[in-house]
């Protein structure tokens, strides 16, 4: 089990942007139906391992920042956050996606979530860190299609 870096892009007019981002991190994370399903004896492989739900959705749960991720949009090149930008609550993990420079975050991200909720993982799938340089360009591409939003770091739980 792991946790993944997602980003979540929010219209900066969002009354809420942190509840937006939850709303858009919903359709992937499992339901309870999906969990009951897990235990199934069906759903064991050929070595009595679990596999994953058949149900689409990608990770058991995501959350603003949290213990891994906090503050990775905010830290500067020596990864530090910001001293002028304190990270307290998860309101404070937001940073204006014109803001954002993929190449100095310690961690890569595997997903991105537009503000209408598709999804594109960098490697193409969710849990995958062996990415190409094209498809980092390709998911930075994505990113800086809307500077004026916000990037909500979201950690999700596989």
């Amino acid at each position: 089990m792991t946790y993944e870096l997602v980003l979540a892009v929010v219209p900066s007019d969002a009354s809420d942007p942190v509840e937006r981002a939850y709303e858009l991190m919903d359709p992937f994370c499992h339901t309870e139906e999906c969990l009951e399903r897990w235990h199934d004896e069906e759903n064991y492989d050929d070595e009595g391992e679990y596999k994953l739900p058949r149900c689409e959705h990608f990770w058991d749960s995501a959350n603003v920042g949290g213990r891994y991720h906090s503050g990775c949009l905010w830290l500067d090149r020596y990864g530090r956050p910001l001293p002028d930008h304190p990270i307290n609550v998860p309101e404070d993990e937001i940073r204006r996606v014109g803001d954002v420079d993929l190449r100095f975050l310690y961690l890569s991200p595997t997903g991105l979530v537009t503000p209408n909720g598709d999804i594109y993982f960098m490697a193409g799938k969710a849990g995958t860190w062996g990415y190409t340089i094209t498809q980092f360009i390709a998911y930075e591409e994505r990113l800086v299609a809307c500077p004026d939003h916000l990037a909500i770091p979201m950690a999700c739980h596989s």
